[in-house]
């Protein structure tokens, strides 16, 4: 499956990702109460218009995904920021964050 990089930026950025444009990629960090969570991010190449399977199995893993399809999913936003955030608390990436004092 193809999919077009404006469609993964403009998912991530829904679900509570923030973008940072470095070099020849845009980063884009998962936030949360405030806070950066660390480990969960994906990059963007700047010259990319569209990522194909193996860009994204190395995306699916950085977003901490299981199944290829849960990404699609996630960009086609079947899978809410509600879910994912669920899902990132289910596999203990969430689960010994403190709130931040902007809550």
């Amino acid at each position: 499956m193809v999919i077009k990089t404006r469609d993964i930026e403009k998912a991530l950025l829904a679900k509570g990702f923030v973008e940072n444009r470095k070099s020849h990629h845009i980063f884009f960090y998962f936030k949360y109460k405030g806070k950066i969570i660390k480990g969960v991010f994906t990059k963007i190449s700047h010259s990319a218009s569209e990522y194909g399977d193996s860009l994204l199995k190395a995306m699916k893993r950085q977003l901490k995904f299981e199944r290829l399809n849960d990404l699609y999913l996630f960009i086609e936003c079947t899978i809410t920021e509600e879910m994912y955030i669920e899902m990132l608390k289910e596999k203990g990436i969430l689960k010994f964050l403190k709130p931040s004092h902007n809550d």
